[in-house]
């Protein structure tokens, strides 16, 4: 009798185990899905912004002397750090 409750102790046990490795389990591949999800709009979010910096561009030299000045770091920033060159 007292093999019995011991077992299904450990059986008992075993299941909350088990129960709580699936959780984290889940959890796991819900925050590899978050990240690459989150990876994935960023590289939308910097193709796009190159497009638009590529655009901006043509234009820069119609900009005023200080916009053109900071529009010049700002590329410069951005191509160095994740932008194509």
């Amino acid at each position: 009798m007292l093999g019995t409750i011991a077992a299904a102790i450990k059986s008992f046990c075993d299941m909350l185990a088990k129960f709580e490795e699936t959780q984290n389990t889940a959890i796991e591949r819900q925050s590899e899905t978050t990240v690459n999800k989150s990876a994935k709009n960023a590289s939308k979010a910097i193709k796009a912004a190159n497009k638009a910096l590529d655009i901006a561009v043509k234009y820069a030299n119609n900009f005023e002397k200080k916009d053109y000045k900071d529009f010049k770091k700002y590329k410069k920033d951005f191509d160095n750090n994740i932008g194509s060159k």
